[in-house]
This record gives structure tokens, C-alpha cells and sequence, in this order.
């Protein structure tokens, strides 16, 4: 464990801050988020240690669950405020999730190279990697589900009723680690259920695993009954269902019933198709480089091999929840009818312990051409990683690069650099940038220069009057923005940077009255 624990921490908690080649605007407010709580205990709105963050900007409003941000204030609390330190959470997150699937590989399978395998193959699997990387709460549900399984693995093997309950508790404490989780961690509550019924558990193991999921499920209602205006809010960004009402029980039952529309099943399809699953891999370039699937390639054989040797094989029932799992991970994407794997990273560690089923069967063969072939499947998917992580260091910075924003970083250097300290002409801010006062915020609080603060203004371009500003005054604009550029042609203003993107495509433009 400690070769594949090593390996995974040089391969993701390395080289953040290259690669992705920008910040996202959501690691952006996170952080942002995050570095308030650790100062004040407050969010950016001043709500005190709040169960659910909501995010106000001219740009958007939605929420966000708290694991992310607490997690990344405590990292704040002790260590500089950078953008490898706001990624390294996620990456270490990464980490925790392979180290997990091994335990419970280790359990189920009993053999320490199948353990050991289906680790390799989660830290291999482009989804899980990209996800790893970036400073945001899309992977912090898959530590919750894999800790519960190990529990309830270890809890049927040795009836240690404990066991069951902290696994329960920390599959209901992941409801606030991704909004996506209040609808996938009650789906893995029902399978406790399942799984203590095929082992005939005596009902006091029911008594305890109730118990264990209750508390923190029953501490969200506390906070959604003291706080209405937020579940409203919720339902109104996330509907799963047509309706002006938002009771909580009626809102069950129409999902329900929503579910089974034609339109949903195809959608509910569309994550288990070849060419998202193996191949092209997730529309979003946030998601996939587009030069590999959610998965490598070799799990396109042991995946559906290990399904059908768990439907086939009924001596060993818990493998039945590897594949439930799998299935029912991207249930609460498909009701919001997205085909998008960030939704539905939970299918990742589920998909890995099903290959590893399909894995053992062909290293147990007898038949040497079975074990060949799958020593095989095991050489190739490093051999598939490489090009996929030299494309990801490399060009996919490049074509990745609108996806993350631009480059707001090297504009903001710019700015900094042409307004020392001590003058007051105003450093105006276009508002067709989209998120570009959290940008500001950030960088002028990583560079130490808050004093810029109280000169900015923010504008829409049509509302720049560059005659009647003072000498020395900076404007940020899109590149080829035709409001500035016309006052550029009529002496006004004159230019004085253009920043470009890697690829050479210009992004933003500084101006200077």
C-alpha cells in the first residue's frame, strides 16, 4: 500500500499550480469563501459557520456544500494563500479515495494483488485524475461512499455493530459534501438495508445503521426547516421535477415518477455508452481532455466482465453492491437530465471494484491465455496513461485555456505593476468579464495589494467616458472590445498590453487614459 500511496501523491499533488493551466471561477470563490471562514468564521455574505454556503455575485447565484470550504479554510489557517494550496485538498482527496479502494478491495477479494490493482486503476482513471487537481467539492462525496462500504464490509465479516454505525454516519455526513449526494447517499442507505438482508443481520444491525445515518440527515432537515428560503432557492436552480410547490414530500414522489420518462432513461443511458465511458469522455474540456475516456480502455473489457461475473457468481453477495453502486451513481445527473461526469464521480471507485471482479476471474483462470490476457489489460492501462498525462501537462493547458477563464492572473500582474502604492487614479474593471471581481479579490489578496481595492470601479463597457477620466487611470476590457478600441482610434486611450492566451489567441486588453 505504501508503493501505490506514494505514487499517487507524486502523480496528483504535484505540479498544481501548472496544470490546469488557469483557475476555474468556482476554485476562485471557494477559495475566497474559504479564506473568509478562517479569518472571521464568517461566509462572504457574514452568515456565521453556515451549513450551506450560498454564493451571491453580479455573475450567478448558487450553493455550495460545506466540506469543501471548511476543509480548505483549516489548510488556510497555517499555510499561504496560492492556488497549489487551494488544489491541494482535492488532490489529497485523490489520494484518500485510492488508498480506500484498496481496503476495500483488500476485503471483498482477499488477495492483495487484486487490492493492489484496483487502487493502480482508480489513480489511472483520467476522470478521477482531472477531478483530483481541481479546487472544487465534485470529488468529495467518493471518500464518504468508500469509507461507508469498508465499514459495511468489515461490519459483515466481523458484526461489530460500531462499525456499521460509523459507516452509516459518514455515508449521511457525505449528503453535505456535494449537492448531488442528497439524492445518491439515501440510494446507498437502501443498500445497507439490502446487504444486511442477504447476510440476515439480526434487526439490532438495522437499530444501528439507522442510527448512524440519522443524526446527520436529521441535522440538514434542522437546517433546511430554520432556513426555507434555501431549499426553495435549491429547487428553484436544481428541478428535477415541474412543479410550483417545493414540499419536500411531494417533490419525492413526482421524482419518482419523473425518473421513468423516456427522455431521463436516455439520459440515464448515455453515461454507460462506449464512446463517453471509454473513448471521447466528458463534452466539458473541464472534465476530459477529449483524448480519453472516463475510463482507460482496458476497463472497457473489465467492467462488463465483472458485472456479469457478479450477476453469474452468488457466493459472495456484497460484490452485488459494487455493482448497485455503479448503477445507481448517476441517477441524480440523469434527473437533472446532464450527461456529465462531474455529476456522477461516484461511478469511478464503483466502476474500479467491478473491473477488479472482471480482473479476478481471468487471473484465477486456469487456462494461461485467461491470465495472459489479463496481465495484459494491467500492462496496457499505463501504457494509455502516459500519453494521456504528457497530453494533459501539455497541450491540453493549451486548449483548456477559455474553459478556465483566461488568463486573468498575468492581466491582474499587469495591473499591479503599473499602480504602485500611494496614487488614487481609478483602475476600472470591465463587467463583461464575467467573474472578474472574484478574480480581482484573489489576486489582490495573494499579491498583498488589498490598497487597489477602494480605487476600483466596475463598468460596462458602453458607460466608459475615457475623455473624463484623470491622467494615469487603467482599464481592463476584453481584447476586442469595440468600445475601447474606439476610443483607442480617437487618441483617448492608448494601449498597454494585450495578453494572449498560449496558443496565441488575445484574451484581455489593458488600456492606460
Amino acid at each position: 500500500m505504501f508503493v501505490l500511496t506514494a505514487a499517487t501523491v507524486l502523480l496528483y499533488c504535484t505540479y498544481l499550480r501548472y496544470a490546469p493551466i488557469h483557475l476555474a471561477h468556482d476554485e476562485v470563490i471557494y477559495a475566497l469563501t474559504a479564506r473568509s471562514v478562517a479569518l472571521t468564521g464568517r461566509d462572504l455574505n457574514g452568515e456565521f459557520l453556515p451549513a450551506l454556503f450560498h454564493i451571491i455575485s453580479r455573475y450567478g447565484s448558487y450553493y455550495v456544500t460545506p466540506v469543501v470550504i471548511y476543509v480548505t479554510a483549516a489548510l488556510l489557517k497555517f499555510l499561504p494563500f496560492t492556488e497549489a494550496i487551494f488544489r491541494m485538498p482535492s488532490a489529497l482527496i485523490g489520494v484518500a479515495n485510492v488508498v480506500l479502494t484498496y481496503l476495500v478491495a483488500g476485503r471483498v477479494f482477499k488477495r492483495e494483488s487484486i487490492a493492489f490493482s484496483a487502487g493502480a486503476m482508480l489513480v489511472l482513471t483520467p476522470a478521477h485524475f482531472i477531478h483530483a487537481r481541481f479546487a472544487s467539492d465534485l470529488i468529495y462525496p467518493l471518500p464518504f461512499a468508500l469509507a461507508w462500504l469498508l465499514c459495511l464490509v468489515i461490519f459483515i465479516e466481523e458484526d461489530r455493530p460500531w462499525i456499521l454505525f460509523t459507516g452509516t454516519s459518514l455515508l449521511s455526513t457525505g449528503m453535505f459534501s456535494y449537492l448531488a449526494s442528497v439524492g445518491t447517499m439515501p440510494l446507498f442507505a437502501a443498500l445497507t438495508a439490502v446487504a444486511l438482508a442477504l447476510y440476515r443481520k439480526p434487526a439490532r444491525a438495522y437499530v444501528f445503521a439507522a442510527a448512524g445515518y440519522g443524526w446527520p440527515f436529521a441535522a440538514l432537515l434542522v437546517w433546511f426547516m430554520t432556513h426555507p428560503a434555501q431549499y426553495a432557492e435549491i429547487i428553484r436552480l436544481y428541478p428535477v421535477y415541474e412543479s410550483t410547490g417545493v414540499n419536500p414530500v411531494r417533490a419525492f414522489l413526482r421524482t419518482l415518477g419523473y425518473f421513468t420518462t423516456s427522455v431521463r432513461i436516455n439520459t440515464y443511458y448515455e453515461f454507460f455508452n462506449p464512446s463517453f465511458m471509454f473513448f471521447s469522455g466528458d463534452s466539458s474540456i473541464l472534465s476530459s481532455t477529449r483524448q480519453a475516456g472516463v475510463f482507460l480502455f482496458p476497463l472497457g473489457v473489465l467492467i462488463p466482465l465483472g458485472a456479469y461475473r457478479i450477476v453469474r457468481d452468488r457466493r459472495v453477495p456484497i460484490r452485488y453492491l459494487l455493482l448497485a453502486g455503479f448503477l445507481l451513481a448517476p441517477i441524480p445527473a440523469a434527473l437533472l437530465l446532464e450527461v456529465t461526469i462531474h455529476r456522477a464521480l461516484l461511478m469511478l471507485p464503483f466502476g474500479v471494484l467491478v473491473a477488479a471482479c472482471g480482473l479476478e476471474w481471468l487471473l484465477l483462470q486456469q487456462q494461461k491465455r485467461w491470465r495472459a490476457a489479463g496481465l495484459a489489460l494491467l500492462l496496457f492501462l499505463p501504457l494509455q496513461f502516459m500519453p494521456f498525462y504528457i497530453d494533459y501537462m501539455g497541450a491540453y493547458r493549451v486548449r483548456s485555456s477559455p474553459w478556465f477563464e483566461r488568463d486573468m492572473a498575468g492581466t491582474f500582474e499587469r495591473v499591479m505593476a503599473r499602480a504602485p502604492a500611494g496614487q488614487s487614479t481609478p483602475i476600472y474593471l470591465c463587467e463583461n468579464i464575467r467573474w472578474i471581481d472574484s478574480y480581482w479579490n484573489l489576486h489582490l489578496i495573494k499579491s498583498g495589494r488589498e490598497d487597489l481595492l477602494p480605487r476600483t470601479i466596475y463598468v460596462q463597457p458602453p458607460r466608459l467616458d475615457a475623455p473624463a477620466m484623470a491622467s494615469g487611470t487603467l482599464i481592463v476590457s476584453k481584447a476586442g472590445d469595440p468600445v475601447v478600441h474606439k476610443f483607442i482610434d480617437s487618441g483617448s486611450l492608448h494601449p498597454l498590453a494585450i495578453i494572449a492566451e498560449p496558443d496565441g489567441e488575445p484574451s484581455f486588453l489593458i488600456s492606460e487614459r
